[in-house]
């Protein structure tokens, strides 16, 4: 099994390692995972062309109001875009694990603590979606 040290060594720029060059290496590698998937699902469907409408996006979360937007946004998302009409519909989510008392790498507490607990993270998330506001959608 390699190493993520490996792994940056073998990573297309000559750099350094650095924090600077972590969220490139991330990117290239997810990158390089959904080619793959596009390519051998359009040789598998017998197609061409993209299966993705857009680019993967990333925001640096840099305050308060802006990290409480990130978590509303990715457990909110399949509420927006009709996949459930809960978020707790939705099975695919840490909404789940944040709110539950099995082990998980999920930094629990520290989620629950900024939010003061786990009833005022679950009142926050039962408002509604007006996400054109947030700091993290870029439209």
């Amino acid at each position: 099994m390699e190493t993520i040290e490996c792994y940056f060594l073998k990573m297309k720029s000559n750099s350094v390692f650095t924090e600077e060059i972590v969220p490139d290496f991330l990117m290239e590698r997810f990158s390089n995972f959904l080619n793959s998937y596009v390519k051998a699902f359009n040789m598998q469907h017998h197609r061409k062309g993209s299966l993705f409408k857009d680019f993967m996006r990333r925001v640096e979360v840099t305050d308060d109001i802006q990290l409480g937007a990130s978590i509303f946004y990715i457990h909110k998302n399949p509420v927006h875009h009709g996949y459930c009409k809960h978020i707790e519909d939705w099975k695919w989510t840490s909404y789940h694990s944040i709110l539950s008392d099995k082990i998980t790498l999920i930094k629990r507490n520290e989620i629950l603590n900024w939010f003061d607990g786990k009833e005022a993270f679950i009142k926050f998330h039962s408002q509604d979606i007006y996400l054109k506001n947030a700091a993290i959608i870029d439209l």
